[in-house]
């Protein structure tokens, strides 16, 4: 026995009832992985002591990317984006640099030449 569709309606239906259960199953476990978010950072942590400052600064970094490139539209396709750092931001990232240069060596890992 095959399972089909009575009409566009069931299918779409059907289609949205999988995708609410679906997000409701992520949902639950974004919940238990928040409530562990201080375990997992401390695990994280005895592997790259600024993973957590890692982490937050790339994702920081892809909200002002997306930020930019949202309010420029089409022209950034065409002109590229600039996006402004603050000192802190720039201070923030100068110290993130030398974390993973040290842990590089450390890991036997060669940077390129350049700068």
């Amino acid at each position: 026995m095959s399972f089909g569709f009575k009409n566009i309606g069931h299918f779409f239906a059907t289609a949205a009832g999988d995708i609410v259960k679906g997000a409701r199953a992520v949902a639950s476990v974004m919940l238990k992985a928040q409530k562990m978010e201080p375990e997992i950072e401390a695990l994280s942590s005895l592997f790259f002591p600024q993973a957590v400052e890692l982490e937050r600064g790339a994702f920081a970094l892809l909200g002002m990317a997306a930020q930019a490139v949202t309010e420029a539209g089409d022209a950034a396709s065409a002109n590229g984006i600039n996006i402004v750092l603050d000192q802190q931001l720039i201070a923030d990232i100068k110290g993130l640099i030398q974390a993973i240069e040290q842990y590089s060596k450390s890991a036997g890992l060669t940077k390129p030449a350049g700068k």
